[in-house]
């Protein structure tokens, strides 16, 4: 659909590492599979992890794991414009109540997490 419009994807290299964590998957294996035409900006932030579950909060610095996915897209993709996002005051509390949603709803087979927030 990216290329379709003409318009690029911000790719959240946090939000793939946190997602490859939780789901089980290999974060770098999932960048190869994306389309490098469509990347228009990356996005790096850090994440809070609860219970074993990591919450994509931008409430931490930019982990170690995040900056080898970052160094990882600009090998494939070469250099893009590269946004870091830290609002380490704004998810105080935040993080335990998603963590408490995504618990709850990734219990039940074929659930998603609620997109309530």
């Amino acid at each position: 659909m990216a290329c379709r419009s003409g318009g690029g994807i911000l790719l959240d290299l946090n939000n793939l590492d946190v997602s490859a964590k939780n789901f089980g998957f290999d974060a770098h294996a999932g960048l190869a599979e994306l389309l490098a035409a469509a990347t228009g900006q990356f996005q790096l932030a850090g994440h809070t992890e609860v219970d074993g579950c990591l919450i994509d909060t931008h409430g931490s610095l930019v982990r170690a794991e995040v900056c080898a996915l970052y160094d990882a897209a600009c090998q494939r993709y070469g250099m893009k414009p590269t946004l870091i996002e830290w609002t380490p005051t704004c998810h105080s509390g935040y993080s335990s109540t998603l963590s408490a949603r995504y618990s709850s709803s990734s219990s039940r087979p074929g659930a998603t997490a609620p997109r309530t927030w």
